[in-house]
């Protein structure tokens, strides 16, 4: 197979895996509730991975052509406390601007994987909102 130009050590600035289980006393069956989301971030593109209940949902968004902010100071956040990262704009090729929400810990890896997702994006065009 011939080289498409993929080079490893440019190619993805940084990726992350979470494991989501949810704490609501409610839920009888929490085995079937835990999420695990795997984040891979190039230059130019955002990939997001979700895994729930055997599934698989495969999300995308240029850096160019989207808006990130920490969750934390979204309105939303008043809703539905979370810790991640807050989307808005072309998300897997759509032609209509979207929200969306990818799920993180907090702290440490986190916070910092956060970081490098708002500094990529404001080098690829796109608006990281502090």
């Amino acid at each position: 197979m011939g080289s498409a130009g993929f080079r490893p050590s440019d190619s993805c600035y940084d990726c992350g895996q979470t494991t989501s289980v949810p704490t609501k006393k409610h839920k009888r069956d929490k085995e079937s509730e835990i999420q695990h989301l795997s984040i891979v971030l190039t230059p130019e593109m955002l990939y997001w991975v979700l895994e729930w209940r055997g599934k698989f949902d495969v999300s995308w968004a240029r850096l160019g052509e989207i808006e990130v902010q920490d969750f934390r100071r979204s309105p939303d956040y008043e809703l539905m406390p979370d810790t991640g990262i807050d989307i808005f704009g072309f998300v897997r090729g759509g032609r209509e601007r979207v929200s969306g929400f990818i799920g993180l810990g907090e702290g440490g890896e986190a916070d910092r994987l956060m970081a490098t997702v708002g500094d990529a994006g404001k080098k690829a065009g796109g608006v990281w909102k502090e």
